[in-house]
């Protein structure tokens, strides 16, 4: 986890910036078919990108808000632009990350969402589970393969992955 004043630093540079109209997460039935036992539960799509995930798990009957701290060209107009950090993620509101980006945040916001007591659902690639969920690598509930256009797979955490306090060299 990045101390507080770098995470505020990523933060800020990042959301001062405007990104392209770029899509890198495209889900497939495979997973919402992953989701389904999950659809009485409220998601925060974070790092939603232009939306679309989001917009597609509403047509199937999910709850789920989308959050990204870049506004992009071409972004739904219910993305709201926002840090995924200073969401109040509990066991009533949980977390998904599609395809984020790789700067640490995602590890950020877990641990976070966990500690709050929300299960998290990540979509990644396998060349970025190390980077992106780094010593929670091994520690999902469950796991889906092959949930997206590019062969991503769908890891849920739920708190009791939480790694222990004297994991951390604070």
């Amino acid at each position: 986890m990045l101390p507080l004043d770098l995470r505020n630093l990523r933060n800020q540079t990042l959301s001062g910036m405007r990104a392209p109209a770029m899509q890198f997460f495209i889900p497939n039935a495979a997973f919402f078919t992953a989701l389904e036992p999950y659809k009485g539960t409220s998601f925060v799509e974070a790092g939603a990108g232009l939306g679309k995930v989001t917009q597609e798990a509403l047509e199937h009957g999910f709850k789920m808000l989308a959050i990204d701290l870049m506004p992009r060209d071409g972004q739904w107009e219910s993305v709201l632009v926002m840090d995924a950090e200073s969401m109040p993620y509990s066991a009533d509101l949980w977390l998904l990350m599609c395809r984020p980006d790789h700067s640490g945040w995602a590890y950020d916001t877990l641990e976070l969402a966990l500690k709050r007591g929300a299960g998290v659902f990540y979509a990644g690639l396998k060349r970025n589970f190390e980077v992106d969920l780094g010593d929670y690598v091994g520690r999902e509930t469950k796991r889906w393969d092959k949930v997206g256009e590019d062969g991503e797979s769908l890891f849920l955490f739920m708190p009791d992955a939480l790694l222990p306090p004297d994991h951390y060299d604070d």
